[in-house]
C-alpha cells in the first residue's frame, strides 16, 4: 500500500511539473493554436510523469518509458498539426506579394512598345435599343442582402452603362456602372439590401432596375419582385449589412483576356474580371510590362460575392510594328481591404503575332 500510495504522488507531481512547464513554453511561442497548446501541455505531463518514475529506482521502468514516448509523440503532433493558420477553421495563409502598392509610380507610355492608348471612340449602332434581363428576376425578402445578376446586351461597344436600382416608394437605392464587351453585351451583380424604413409591405413588389448606355442614351427597364414569406423576419431584425448568407466561398483570383491587334488600324484591348475579393470592398489593379514598370493603374468596387465584373477596358497601341508579334504583360490585383494580391498574364500581340 504505501509503494501505491508513493506511485501516485510521483504521477501527480510529475504531471504537474510537465503540464506546467510544456503549456507555459507553448502558449508563450504563441505559434501555435488552442488544440495544439493543450496538446503539448498534455504530453509535457506524460514525459513528467516517466522521468519521475525513472528517477525512482523502485518503480516500473517499462510504464515509465511508455508514457515518455506518449508524451513526445502527443507533443510533436500539437507543434506540427496545429500551427498558426495551418488546420481546418484557421485564418487563410497570407498571399504571394508581387508588388507594394503604396510606392507604385505609374511610367509614362514607350511606344516603341505595346503601351495604353486613348480609347477609340466609341459609336452607337443606330436604331439599336438596350436590353436587359434579371436573374432572377423575383426574390424572397429575407431580412439579408441578396445579388441579382443584371444581364443584356445591344450596348455600345466597350461602352459604359448606369444601373439604378429603384425602390416601390420611387426612391434610388444603388447606382452602379458596368461595361459592355465588344459585342455590346454585359453582365454585372448587382447588390439588393432590405431597407427597414420601408417595412415589410413596403419593400414588397416591384423594384425597378434601370440600364442605360451613356454613349447613345438607350434606355432598358426590368422589374425585380420581391416577395414577403414566414421567412422573412420583421423589420427591426433585418441585417443589411452582414453580406450574403452563407458568405460565397470563392477564391481570390483574376481572368484577363484580350481581344485585337495593334497593327490593325484600331488598338488591342484587355479586360480583367476579379473573384473572390472582399465582398463589397475595392480592387485595385496594376498593368506591369516585363521591366516590372507599371503603365496602368486603375480601382474597381466590388459587389457582395466579391465580383468586380467587367472593369473598365484598357486599350493598348505600339508605334513598331515589326517588332514583337507578341508582348506578355501582367495585372495584379491587390484587395484593397485584406491586402491579398493575384497576378494574371496579359498577352498583346501585333499583326503578326495574332493566333
Amino acid at each position: 500500500m504505501a509503494a501505491l500510495n508513493e506511485e501516485r504522488k510521483l504521477d501527480v507531481v510529475g504531471a504537474f511539473l510537465g503540464m506546467v512547464v510544456a503549456g507555459a513554453v507553448a502558449a508563450l511561442s504563441n505559434s501555435l493554436e488552442v488544440v495544439g497548446t493543450l496538446l503539448v501541455a498534455l504530453g509535457g505531463a506524460a514525459v513528467g510523469v516517466g522521468i519521475v518514475h525513472l528517477r525512482s529506482s523502485k518503480l516500473d521502468r517499462l510504464p515509465a518509458y511508455a508514457f515518455v514516448i506518449a508524451g513526445l509523440v502527443a507533443g510533436l503532433a500539437g507543434v506540427v498539426f496545429f500551427q498558426q493558420g495551418t488546420s481546418t477553421g484557421s485564418q487563410p495563409p497570407t498571399s504571394d506579394v508581387f508588388l507594394d502598392p503604396d510606392t507604385v509610380v505609374v511610367a509614362p507610355p514607350d511606344t516603341s512598345v505595346a503601351y495604353p492608348a486613348d480609347a477609340p471612340p466609341s459609336a452607337g449602332v443606330p436604331g439599336l435599343v438596350v436590353t436587359s434581363e434579371l436573374q432572377p428576376s423575383g426574390i424572397v425578402n429575407r431580412g439579408i442582402p441578396e445579388v441579382v445578376d443584371v444581364v443584356g446586351g445591344n450596348a455600345t461597344a466597350h461602352g459604359q452603362l448606369e444601373i439604378i436600382l429603384i425602390a416601390p416608394d420611387g426612391s434610388q437605392t444603388v447606382e452602379a456602372s458596368a461595361w459592355a464587351d465588344s459585342n455590346g453585351s454585359y453582365s454585372y451583380g448587382l447588390d439588393w439590401r432590405p431597407l427597414a424604413y420601408m417595412g415589410v409591405s413596403g419593400t414588397e413588389g416591384a423594384w425597378t432596375v434601370s440600364v442605360s448606355d451613356l454613349v447613345t442614351g438607350s434606355r432598358a427597364v426590368a422589374q425585380l419582385y420581391v416577395l414577403s414569406t414566414q421567412d422573412t423576419p420583421p423589420a427591426e431584425q433585418w441585417r443589411p449589412d452582414v453580406g450574403l448568407q452563407p458568405v460565397p466561398n470563392v477564391p481570390f483570383s483574376i481572368d484577363v483576356t484580350s481581344a485585337g491587334n495593334m497593327c490593325s488600324g484600331a488598338p488591342a484591348e484587355s479586360d480583367v474580371r476579379v473573384h473572390g475579393s472582399t465582398p463589397g470592398g475595392g480592387v485595385t489593379l496594376f498593368y506591369r510590362d516585363p521591366r516590372g514598370r507599371v503603365l496602368v493603374k486603375v480601382g474597381t468596387s466590388t459587389n457582395l460575392r466579391g465580383e468586380t465584373g467587367r472593369t473598365s477596358p484598357i486599350f493598348w497601341d505600339t508605334a513598331n510594328c515589326e517588332g514583337p508579334g507578341l508582348y506578355e504583360y501582367e495585372v495584379i490585383a491587390v484587395d484593397d481591404l485584406s491586402g491579398r494580391q493575384v497576378r494574371g498574364e496579359l498577352h498583346l500581340y501585333t499583326e503578326a503575332g495574332r493566333p
